[in-house]
């Protein structure tokens, strides 16, 4: 039974390292159907790579050729929806728009538009007070509209228990005018940290979010 995967990839900023990779994705009955680089460095580049396997029991065997290439390593993995991302997340935003709804109906719209973006669960849409309880929400509040990053040991609220131990969590705070505040977090391993492409990405989301809550604001008062 075919699967579709989409692989983080850190890979070896060096000439033909990626043709090497999807050598060795064919070679494990895998079809790459996206790319998406999210991050280049001096030494080393993330790629996302969403791949449709044959048969879902080549998974483990391809990850491990992966890693033992010397070329690439695995990051992380998860099963993929055939759904462009981008796509499904500006629907998300539209329904918005188009299908009134309440504050935590919306927030909860937010909080499953950040989750694909980024691929965790790990995501909690938190009220001003609430925030205030974590490092990483004082410092949203303190600088709304700016994602922050903090590394933090601070207990997690359940919806980021995939996340254990010293983790990532970003946060980024609404802005003071809005009629509910509101701060978004989200929570990651320390062996899987934001790229530059995601943080530009989440900010342009949240962005986009506060207009259009401020748009339904002047729509209900009309």
């Amino acid at each position: 039974m075919s699967q579709l995967v989409r692989l983080r990839v850190e890979m070896a900023d060096v000439p033909g390292a990626l043709a090497r990779a999807a050598s060795i994705i064919a070679d494990h009955g895998g079809n790459i159907t996206a790319l998406d680089v999210q991050h280049c460095a001096d030494a080393s580049a993330v790629d996302e790579v969403t791949i449709e396997l044959r048969d879902a029991s080549d998974l483990p065997k391809l990850r491990r050729r992966l890693n033992e290439s010397g070329i690439a390593s695995v990051v992380a993995l998860q099963s993929a929806n055939p759904e462009d991302l981008l796509v499904r997340v500006l629907r998300r935003v539209r329904a918005l728009l188009s299908e009134p709804a309440a504050q935590a109906d919306a927030d909860l719209a937010l909080r499953r538009g950040v989750a694909d973006l980024l691929a965790t669960p790990a995501v909690w849409v938190s009220t001003g007070p609430e925030a205030a309880d974590f490092a990483a929400g004082r410092e949203a509040l303190s600088a709304r509209g700016e994602i922050v990053l903090v590394q933090t040991e601070e207990r997690l609220p359940l919806l980021a228990d995939t996340v254990a131990g010293v983790a990532w969590v970003l946060a980024i705070a609404g802005p003071a005018s809005a009629s509910q505040e509101r701060v978004v977090f989200v929570a990651r391993p320390l062996a899987k940290p934001f790229t530059t492409t995601e943080l530009s990405r989440v900010e342009a989301l949240i962005a986009l979010y506060d207009q259009v809550i401020a748009v339904r604001g002047r729509s209900s008062v009309i």
